[in-house]
């Protein structure tokens, strides 16, 4: 059993507790709360009265201050209260709101504490302060009784004394360690600390922000508040920023943004740096901050930075001002382009400005696909809650009057939506198919978008099938390329699923448009059955079957379901094209493209169609002999045997004679390249890049009419085409012969390739001097190939007369002319092409099948002298044909720039630029750079060791005929390098490729840590090392345009001294042609235009002060047309013209550059005072030689060199004018610009009297440019009246030759009839205003003003 024990209060503790009622109730403290209507009890009892908070505090003040003991009745009355609260219990209880007001019907809780009555009594306030937060300080961890505190201080009416309680909360502050205490108390200082103690709060507060960070919602949110001057808050505003840069881990950027963007507060150029320090410190780290902190984050800053542009146009333009000043594209950073979203989300007017900018970043390359992926790896939380805004700036950058660069970087932008933002695909997918249905110019790139959406998730576009199927109804207007985009997609849906709610559609369509007899239509029905093909041979079905093909190559061989459709609508795209042969050939091309880009096709099927293509080639262009001797009375014979005896079994010969001269019912010799391409397609993918099957061909003969070219003019013009349609469908075979077996590494293979592209060598050469001999137009056969507009094409069928579809080509506007001695060094920029002109002056145009990217590989072999004779190996003979031929295959790949297409486009330019395609060329070439070098390398040896050997004449060894294969190899080479440097791919990304290639070219290591800025100088100076073999001007065209590629990649100074000292070498040479006859004509001049302007590039205006000098005086000596300059031997009187508008163009580049290089006023009037020098002198040049062109250079180049003087330099003058030092330098600036302003009146005048319309368009805004600085002249002289006399009055009029004009009848009569709208005030009068500085040269009839 156990005892419980009951527990007694003790008989002491009682009467404790009676003593301490006692004493509350006899107290002064207690009886003079009383009388002021506040009855006290103790802990836990509440305290009550009967009266307002307000009552109680007036009467405690009246009885406190009335007192006849005052002020000792106050130190009683706080001593008492003082004694009350050393029980911590005790203070909390008058320290919490425990007074009840009772009345006579009810009673109810009053908000507040007793301490709070008492804080509001002035005569208490100081030493209560003290006290309570000696208790806080005491007891900082109770978060509840600091909040109590600070509540009792905040809600007072006064502070007697604010420093004080400033200090106490900073004491406070500092000594608390608890996180949520510390928020309080930084919440509660606006409202506690007085206005005049808030600039001593900032600074503490300051100090707090950098040392915890987990303050600074708080902290900013408190300094918001503080009542600053705008210097004190501009100050903290710095302050803070630097702050926010050394902070490693930041959460709360939208505070900060709040704070350090509060409208109204500082100048305009304190929020533009605030502005730009925010955008370069806003940066989340993945490895530090959470993923759902970023997100939270990243939302509430963008939220901040928006409402910061709403709150104030200046913020607004300070953010815009931020994102904008990037010179390059590595000034740039990602979140540039996000604050750039959120400025186009706030307003329509903002959304005009922000358009012009991106695209003018876009155009400049300042603003790259690079930094979109970047800021949507990084922010990807901001742009998907401004996704309405992001896709209405998409569609307007995707308009059709943009630059196709622009319209890129908008394809870029949905494609990196859809990737990035997949929740949202379903929208992105309506808008853009409405965008393209609402917009005809938008169809192309909205079809490029959905394509390349469709290719790595088709299910994404599923559910808009049927909405898909109104692309049809615009297909009427589209390109080839778009419709076959068009096919693609809706095959995709129609194919990639089982049940396919449009797949009877399709099918249906592609059914009746293979029937129509509009070839359009037909060529649409082609193209939908064969990406229906594409799709439905990926069936996985039936891949263990295998095929007899020696059997059966019917469809039957196929299992039901996709894989025999897919044949079925291959023999039904034959059947409905049999008497179409161009058609059959376009069928044939696009299937190839189809089997060379499917990821996968089904080796059922792959086996099925290879068989059947293969016989069909064998069966209807193979022979095993000669079957017929003669036809059409051209004997016939096998040519261009390769193959052994021991090799094969029996002959095979190609049949091309016999085909092309004798019309048979099914076959046409225009599909024998077609065909061929697709045969070699099929067996690269069945037999994985091998072509053992099919070698043979390679070294087969060819049967062709045998004839003697001499005898070409006494033949026939039947017989002659007959002739020519042979040999250009047999130069179409062993192009795409090459192109196939140009990728294999056999040594066997390898001799015959070689011997192969000797022969279409000779056979190219053969063609042009048939044409060249022939008297008659020749229609050369339709190249399928050239199809880009189904539109404007024309399809003839079998058992015409002429199988061959002639081109008629009335006034071609190729001027080129091809003579047989120049056949060698020919270079028309197109190797696909032939243009030459016959004997009678017709231009003759046949174009042949393209060579592919295979052909690199050709250039990946050892190459061997003239002299040799190792056929294994890449010669002399062939090495500038190949060149060539790839000139023209990457020229279309590596463009520099996409073109803009206007009305003016030609229709054969409709292919879009293949970024995939471009960066596989790009790799191939960097892959082969290594033997390209190699192959450098040999040509300059050989040449050396020429020079080395004949000391006499250099210049004629090179041009030689044993060196000018050589020279002509190099030149090639060069033009290879031009077109891959100048590649659009590097100046987007591919950075790396492009180090890696400039590594090859410096024979530099990966370990070697070299910049690509170095890297760049040290291929400049490789390339200029080969300088002295440029002995005809096309090499040197060639060799600048290589080191100007690179210098478009530099921001090194060297490259372009580089680049400016080769084409001042390349004008200092007397060029001549081949034959020794100087050099002329319009490539000629185009050339010199070339290294002119790249000899003045960034030129100093000291440098063209020297310049002008040495030519004025070389024009003077200069006797005749062909008379030359002893500064640029290469320019003569004819051509000088062009060296006189490079130097009007370097002249204001230069100007204008140098002003703005921050020079003082003194350097700006040296400057202007060189530029005036110069123009007069370049007025003095047109006057010596009277030129026409030289003229008109004039009067166009020194018009904007004018204005930018009125624009800049007329300030400093007017500045400067105040100086009397300055003085003589101002007068003699005027007055030298003057002589070049009356020079241009007089050129108004020359151009009247000849009637000369090419001017007369400019002379307005001439004479409102002069009429203007006039003007401004006259406002100088009459600011600063001891500067001199300014004089307008009436010129006499002159003419070109300086003499006077005795009667200006006639002229003015022309004026009135040019220019109505110039009748005003004597304009045609004063042929200028005179501006006469100096008082001792007053005219007649002039007039001081």
């Amino acid at each position: 059993m156990r005892l419980k024990r009951t527990s007694q209060k003790p008989e002491n503790e009682e009467l404790t507790q009676r003593k301490r009622q006692k004493i509350i109730s006899d107290d002064s403290f207690s009886k003079t709360l009383a009388e002021c209507g506040l009855e006290l009890h103790e802990s836990p009892e509440e305290c009550v009265t009967s009266h307002e908070t307000i009552v109680i505090i007036r009467n405690l003040k009246k009885t406190l201050q009335k007192h006849t003991d005052y002020p000792a009745n106050v130190a009683e009355f706080y001593s008492n209260f003082e004694k009350r609260c050393r029980d911590i219990d005790d203070f909390k209880h008058y320290l919490f709101p425990n007074i009840v007001r009772k009345t006579d019907n009810s009673e109810c809780p009053v908000s507040d504490s007793l301490v709070k009555i008492l804080l509001s009594v002035p005569v208490l306030q100081k030493k209560l302060i003290d006290f309570i937060f000696e208790k806080a300080i005491s007891l900082a961890a109770d978060g509840k009784l600091i909040q109590m505190i600070l509540k009792c201080f905040s809600s007072l009416d006064y502070i007697v004394d604010s420093n004080k309680i400033s200090i106490h909360l900073i004491d406070l502050l500092d000594v608390t360690d608890e996180h949520t205490v510390r928020l309080e108390i930084i919440t509660a200082i606006p409202d506690i600390v007085g206005d005049q103690e808030h600039e001593n709060i900032a600074g503490e507060m300051s100090r707090i922000l950098s040392n915890d960070p987990d303050l600074v919602p708080a902290i900013l949110d408190c300094l918001s508040y503080l009542c600053l001057s705008d210097d004190q808050y501009e100050r903290l505003q710095k302050k803070t920023l630097n702050i926010l840069n050394t902070i490693s881990k930041c959460k709360n950027f939208s505070n900060f943004v709040k704070f350090l963007l509060i409208p109204g507060r500082t100048s305009d150029s304190a929020y533009v740096e605030v502005a730009q320090g925010l955008r370069n410190a806003l940066c989340w780290s993945t490895s530090i901050d959470k993923p759902e902190e970023i997100v939270s984050s990243q939302v509430l800053t963008a939220t901040a930075i928006r409402n910061s542009i709403v709150s104030s146009k200046v913020i607004a333009t300070a953010w815009l001002k931020a994102v904008s000043t990037s010179a390059r594209s590595t000034d740039h950073r990602p979140i540039d382009f996000v604050i750039m979203v959120i400025l186009y989300s706030t307003s329509e007017e903002r959304q005009k400005s922000l358009e012009s900018l991106i695209r003018k970043e876009i155009k400049s390359n300042i603003l790259n696909e690079e930094l979109l992926d970047e800021a949507f790896e990084k922010f990807k939380p901001i742009l998907k809650d401004y996704l309405k805004h992001l896709i209405s700036l998409t569609n307007s950058l995707l308009d059709i009057k943009a630059e196709p660069v622009i319209q890129n970087f908008a394809s870029h932008l949905y494609i990196l939506m859809f990737s990035k933002l997949e929740e949202f695909c379903q929208t992105l997918v309506a808008e853009l198919l409405q965008l393209g249905l609402d917009s005809k110019q938008c169809v192309k790139n909205m079809l490029s978008i959905l394509n390349k959406v469709a290719s790595k998730d088709m299910s994404i576009l599923k559910p808009q099938s049927v909405q898909m199927l109104k692309l049809l109804d615009h297909m009427d207007d589209m390109t080839l390329p778009e419709i076959r985009a068009v096919m693609n997609l809706l095959c995709g849906l129609a194919y990639s699923y089982e049940n396919s709610v449009i797949r009877d559609d399709i099918h249906m369509i592609i059914r009746k448009e293979l029937g129509s007899s509009n070839p359009t239509i037909k060529i649409q029905g082609i193209l939908a059955g064969i990406h229906a093909v594409k799709y439905l041979m990926a069936s996985k079905d039936g891949e263990d079957l295998s095929i007899d093909s020696e059997i059966d190559t019917s469809v039957n061989q196929l299992i039901q379901g996709d894989l025999r459709e897919a044949a079925q609508i291959i023999e039904s795209i034959s059947c409905h094209t049999r008497q179409y042969p161009d058609m059959i050939a376009f069928f044939y091309d696009e299937l190839c493209k189809i089997i060379q880009s499917s990821s996968y096709i089904n080796k059922c099927f792959l086996n099925w169609l290879t068989d059947a293509v293969t016989n069909d080639l064998q069966r209807n262009f193979l022979d095993n002999g000669l079957k017929e001797k003669s036809i059409n009375g051209l004997n016939l014979d096998t040519q261009y045997c390769l193959n052994s005896d021991s090799e094969i079994d029996e002959v095979i010969a190609i049949n091309i004679a016999g085909v092309t001269l004798q019309a048979q019912e099914d076959v046409n010799i225009q599909i024998l390249s077609p065909l061929f391409l697709l045969v070699q397609t099929l067996h690269v993918r069945k037999y994985n890049g091998e072509l053992s099957q099919i070698d043979a061909l390679l070294g087969s003969p060819v049967v062709m009419p045998i004839f003697d070219v001499d005898s070409i003019e006494d033949m026939s013009s039947n017989t002659v085409s007959n002739i020519l349609d042979c040999q250009i469908h047999c130069a179409n075979w062993f192009r795409e012969i090459i192109n196939a077996f140009a990728s294999q590494n056999d040594a066997v293979l390898k001799t015959k390739i070689f011997s192969r592209v000797a022969h279409l060598r000779k056979l190219e050469n053969l063609i042009s001097t048939i044409l060249y001999k022939i008297n008659f137009t020749y229609k050369p056969p339709v190249n399928i190939c050239s199809l880009k507009n189904i539109n404007n094409e024309h399809t003839t069928k079998l058992g015409t007369k002429k199988q061959n579809v002639k081109q008629k080509n009335p006034k071609s506007t190729n001027d080129e002319s091809v003579l047989l001695e120049t056949l060698k060094s020919q270079s028309t920029g197109n190797n696909n092409k032939i243009v030459i002109k016959n004997k009678i002056g017709l231009v003759q145009n046949v174009i042949f099948r393209p060579f592919t990217l295979s052909i690199l590989n050709l250039l990946n072999n050892y190459l061997t002298d003239i002299n040799t004779d190792d056929e294994l190996s890449l010669n002399f003979e062939n090495l500038p044909f190949i060149l060539k031929c790839i000139n023209c295959s990457i020229e279309n790949v590596l463009i520099s720039r996409i073109k803009r297409k206007t009305f003016l486009t030609k229709q054969n330019s409709a292919d879009t630029y293949d970024s995939v395609k471009a960066e596989d060329c790009a790799r191939s070439i960097n892959k082969i750079l290594p033997k390209i070098i190699h192959h450098v390398k040999f040509i300059t040896t050989h040449l050396d060791k020429s020079l080395t050997s004949n000391k006499d004449d250099n210049e004629e060894l090179l041009m030689s005929d044993e060196n000018s294969d050589y020279i002509l190899s190099l030149e090639y080479i060069f033009n290879i390098f031009t077109i891959y440097f100048k590649w659009i791919g590097f100046k987007i990304q591919h950075k790396g490729l492009l180090e890696t290639s400039l590594r090859e070219i410096a024979n530099l290591d990966k370990d070697n840590s070299t910049f690509i800025q170095n890297l760049l100088v040290t291929c400049a100076k490789y390339f200029q090392e080969h300088e002295k073999y440029c002995v005809q001007i096309t090499t040197a065209v060639a060799l600048l345009g290589v080191v100007n590629a690179l210098q478009e990649h530099s921001s090194n100074s060297t490259v372009i001294m580089i680049l400016r000292k080769m084409a001042k070498y390349f004008l200092s040479r007397e060029w001549k042609s081949a034959t020794g006859a100087a050099e002329k004509g319009l490539f000629f001049n185009q050339s010199i235009d070339t290294f002119v302007q790249l000899n003045l590039k960034l030129i100093e205006i000291s440098e063209l002060k020297n310049i002008i000098l040495l030519l004025e005086n070389d024009v003077r000596n200069l006797k005749d047309r062909k008379s030359t300059l002893t500064l640029y031997p290469s320019i003569n009187k004819s051509n000088l013209h062009i060296l006189y508008r490079n130097l009007g163009d370097a002249l204001y580049e230069s100007a204008k550059i140098s002003s703005n290089k921050g020079l003082t006023n003194l350097e700006h009037l040296d400057l202007w005072r060189d530029v005036v020098f110069i123009m007069k002198h370049m007025s003095e040049l047109a006057k010596i030689l009277q030129n026409r062109n030289m003229l008109i250079a004039f009067f166009k180049k020194t018009l904007p060199i004018i204005r930018l003087f009125v624009q800049l330099g007329m300030p400093i003058i007017q500045l400067e004018c105040k100086n009397e030092r300055r003085e003589k330098e101002i007068k003699e600036i005027l007055e030298t610009l003057q002589q070049s302003t009356r020079f241009l009146r007089t050129l108004d005048g020359h151009f009247r009297k000849k009637k000369d319309k090419a001017l007369l368009g400019k002379v307005p805004y001439m004479k409102q440019l002069l009429e203007t600085l006039i003007y401004k002249v006259k406002e100088l002289v009459e600011a600063n009246p001891g500067f001199g006399v300014f004089w307008i009055g009436t010129l006499k009029k002159k003419n070109i030759d300086g003499e006077v004009i005795k009667t200006q009848q006639s002229v003015e009569s022309d004026e009135s009839a040019e220019d109505d709208d110039e009748q005003l005030a004597d304009d045609d009068d004063d042929d200028t205003y005179n501006i006469v500085l100096s008082p001792n040269s007053r005219s007649e009839r002039s007039e001081t003003v």
